[in-house]
């Protein structure tokens, strides 16, 4: 099975009740983020381009908030496992992370069998996602 490769040009899926949540963040709104800004410029970039679909029909292997992923790191062979949260969550639990950070918003609204190149500070991340559990799941 070959994975198709994805930019972060590509089609993206996210649930109107997530980007009912996710716009304040980037508008500034609801937290002083503005080391972050940056990267919100990033999310805001990838609602812009997002499908907007009520959650019931977004698939169960579209990443969502709070979503527990599994990624192969295609460069180093690592095994990673996030679960996709708020950045107030950021750092609440193990392999918690941010949608503001570059790979969170990377994740979001790809689903299993997407490879993503994502730029980062220190270059591009190229990760497969490899499995996808919802939040009721994940939980």
């Amino acid at each position: 099975m070959s994975a198709k490769t994805t930019s972060a040009r590509d089609a993206i899926f996210i649930s109107s009740a997530d980007a009912d949540k996710l716009w304040p963040l980037v508008e500034g709104d609801r937290a002083p983020f503005t080391a972050d800004r940056h990267n919100l410029v990033r999310l805001g970039e990838e609602l812009d381009r997002a499908t907007i679909v009520e959650p019931a029909e977004l698939p169960p292997d579209v990443v969502r908030m709070h979503s527990r992923v599994q990624l192969l790191d295609l460069d180093s062979g690592a095994t990673l496992e996030y679960v996709l949260v708020f950045p107030h969550q950021a750092g609440s639990f193990p392999g918690a992370i941010s949608v503001v950070a570059p790979v969170g918003t990377a994740l979001l609204g790809y689903r299993a069998g997407s490879v993503i190149q994502w730029p980062v500070p220190k270059g591009v991340r190229r990760l497969r996602i490899l499995s996808v559990d919802p939040p009721a799941r994940a939980a």
